[in-house]
């Protein structure tokens, strides 16, 4: 085989990796089910427990699947362009941002104007009050996530530095930036959480931890599962001893566990890496349409609780695929979805002439 045709064969190679769409789609069923916990009534007794296994790794994964994302093609592509990379961060998080911002807003506006809610956002409010809404995620609650990951992206001229360190800096740097992410949050109880701004903030924290995972590349390749058995035993023990005040640790036990998990199972990880090549539009569909049309027939069919939730995410969770990939197949939907054409990124030979087994970044 001739050299260009190897280099073509090498390029044309599966755009995907596989244990990242499996940690992303169980992530994104983690997401469905948090934002589900709004539309049901549940005891507390399950309630309390269930927003640690859910809400834990949920949104935290996304983040720090786009950092190893990041680390792991600055490593196969050192010619970086911040200029493209901008340029492509923007159509993928910021067009679906201002699109569904819309596209909910006129839902809003129609609800309120024939369901007569008890609190309105839409109507009766000036365009800045509107504006202020979409930006604070009132009306979505899931699109904050978007302009937060792209202000942590335009970070990435400077951020990408810190790949020339050597893992154990960035392990030093990652600790101590969540030591001080702990004490923002003490001393400001008062934060709406919905900020973007300081949704980046939060979620800068995994990103560099996806940043350091990738950096470990090659020594967690050797015993991913035993990995996975000692950070999931490191939960157990601070959940059941009762370690209240050790949260932070049991949740970042959970998270990496179950990255060195999928890391594991790799192609294995079905139905979750299917569902982890769909996320974007699941997210972006999920809520809140969906989830309350779900819940209106839920609230017909079945008596409050825990099956009641549990058919409201599920049912949540298929519809928004069902939209997804029908929206995939329509011509120039996929803009829309933040999708564009599955080009090596940063569109230069790697280093080590070996195309990426992922380029959706």
């Amino acid at each position: 085989m001739l050299p260009e045709q190897n280099m073509i064969k090498q390029i044309r190679q599966p755009s995907r990796i596989a244990f990242l769409d499996g940690l992303r789609g169980l992530a994104i069923c983690m997401v469905v089910a948090t934002h589900s916990m709004a539309y049901v009534s549940l005891d507390s007794v399950v309630r309390n427990p269930l927003e640690f296994w859910v809400q834990s790794i949920a949104v935290p994964s996304f983040f720090l699947v786009d950092g190893y994302l990041f680390a792991y093609g600055l490593r196969q592509w050192p010619q970086f362009s911040y200029g493209r990379f901008i340029a492509r961060s923007a159509r993928r998080l910021l067009v679906p941002w201002v699109f569904f911002n819309v596209l909910y807003t006129v839902f809003r506006a129609v609800f309120e104007a024939f369901g007569h809610p008890a609190v309105t956002v839409v109507l009766g409010h000036t365009p800045i009050d509107i504006l202020r809404e979409m930006y604070y995620s009132q009306i979505s609650a899931q699109l904050y996530f978007l302009p937060a990951l792209f202000l942590i992206r335009l970070l990435s001229c400077g951020i990408r530095f810190f790949l020339y360190l050597p893992p154990a800096g960035l392990v030093f740097i990652g600790t101590g930036y969540v030591l001080l992410w702990q004490m923002m949050i003490l001393s400001s109880p008062e934060i709406d959480g919905l900020d973007p701004v300081l949704h980046a903030a939060w979620g800068f924290q995994y990103y560099l931890l996806g940043i350091i995972l990738a950096s470990y590349q090659n020594p967690i390749g050797r015993s991913p599962l035993m990995l996975a058995g000692v950070a999931f035993s490191c939960l157990l023990v601070v959940k059941l001893g009762g370690f209240e005040s050790w949260t932070v640790l049991a949740q970042y036990a959970y998270l990496i566990g179950l990255y060195f998990l999928f890391f594991a199972l790799g192609e294995m990880g079905y139905p979750f890496t299917v569902l982890g090549t769909f996320t974007m539009g699941i997210y972006l569909f999920h809520a809140p349409v969906v989830l309350k049309f779900v819940t209106h027939l839920a609230a017909i069919l079945l008596n409050p609780g825990f099956v009641q939730y549990l058919t409201i995410t599920v049912s949540a969770l298929i519809i928004s695929l069902a939209l997804t990939r029908l929206c995939n197949g329509l011509p120039g939907c996929g803009w829309v979805l933040g999708e564009s054409p599955k080009l090596p990124y940063p569109q230069d030979r790697p280093r080590d002439g070996r195309g990426p087994k992922s380029v959706t970044i």
